[in-house]
């Protein structure tokens, strides 16, 4: 089977795509959406990360919610967002397979309450620890950074599968014990000044 991780083909006839959103810094980077959709019927999901907006660029702790949107059915296949058909991702699984898999990834996973637009993380982190989970059960290889997604390979101290965050986003003890220390929660700031939102 010809289904490399971003090859031109794939026999399941499921299709993944990552597709570049614009922002309005002008920089060029961009943030990513997965969209999941199967051509014959045209109906699939989209997934996005979150983002607090320009002031999450200068840290803080923040309450970012992904979100999964559907199903819906598109009107032409494979979707166009932004002038541009997207980045395939070849799986070998089929539709059904594939959404079940990220359907029960995304139940579990969190974006982690860390942000920085320039660096990571980012909505960015969250879509490709999205793929590589994906990728992991499903038995494909997660693809490669897409040159425009700032934060997709973030490596920091708020890394999935770090030290303050396991690979689904959940906050570890260190870093629950770090919260304290610090009394991030006390006054509802996080000790520098910056207002901060609580996660549930």
């Amino acid at each position: 089977m010809n289904n490399g991780p971003t090859g031109a083909t794939d026999p399941s006839g499921l299709e993944v795509r990552i597709y570049r959103r614009s922002v309005s810094s002008g920089s060029g980077n961009g943030h990513a959406r997965i969209i999941v959709f199967d051509p014959a019927t045209k109906i699939g999901y989209t997934y996005d990360g979150s983002g607090p907006g320009s002031i999450g660029s200068i840290g803080g702790e923040w309450d970012l919610t992904p979100k999964e949107r559907g199903p819906k059915t598109f009107r032409v296949v494979p979707p166009v967002v932004d002038g541009s058909t997207g980045i395939k991702v070849n799986t070998g699984l089929t539709y059904n397979e594939e959404i079940a898999i990220f359907k029960r990834v995304y139940a579990q996973l969190y974006q982690v309450p860390k942000y920085s637009a320039i660096f990571g993380p980012n909505s960015n982190t969250y879509a490709h620890q999205l793929l590589k989970l994906v990728a992991k059960e499903g038995g494909f290889a997660a693809p490669d950074a897409p040159p425009w997604a700032v934060g997709w390979d973030y490596n920091g101290p708020w890394r999935y599968g770090g030290e303050f965050f396991d690979q689904f986003g959940t906050p570890t003890d260190l870093y629950n014990k770090m919260k304290e220390t610090r009394g991030l929660y006390a006054d509802g700031t996080n000790g520098f000044g910056q207002v901060i939102h609580a996660r549930p």
